[in-house]
């Protein structure tokens, strides 16, 4: 090794809930939920404090099951939706098409305010930047002015 050179070990680190939050850039409460249940590993400070690899697995099943699911699940509608009725010629059939897919829209401002309820603006602070151009667009394809 040179002078400049930093040997590391590797080895457990302990993690206040606010490093976890900056690290694995997620909100502190959603952290601190998933954690409930999940008892410190030590203490930074005066601070409780969790090894990576407990927070990882009690974010797994949040993750696996909740809001950001759905949301991927119902964006995946929309956007195969619009690119199906971008590709349609015929206005009434993309009339149609609307009422298949239209409803997906509200579905996903309503969980995106149910993430910004329940604390978790990871998810919830695009919201208006998300939904904005996605119903300009889809109006768009209606042949309707928005605003």
């Amino acid at each position: 090794m040179t002078g400049r050179e930093t040997e590391m070990a590797i080895r457990p680190q302990l993690w206040t809930l606010g490093g976890l939050a900056t690290e694995l850039q997620r909100n502190v409460k959603t952290i601190g939920r998933a954690l409930a249940s999940t008892p410190p590993d030590g203490k930074v400070g005066k601070n409780d404090a969790w090894l990576m690899a407990p927070v990882v697995k009690a974010l797994a099943p949040a993750d696996a099951n909740g809001l950001l699911g759905e949301i991927l699940r119902v964006a995946k509608e929309i956007d195969g939706g619009l690119f199906l009725m971008g590709a349609e010629p015929d206005h009434k059939k993309r009339l149609k098409m609307a009422e298949e897919y239209g409803p997906y829209i509200g579905e996903l401002d309503d969980l995106l305010s149910k993430a910004n309820r329940k604390g978790d603006l990871a998810l919830s602070e695009k919201q208006d930047a998300v939904m904005g151009p996605l119903i300009g667009r889809f109006a768009e394809l209606l042949g309707a002015r928005v605003g």
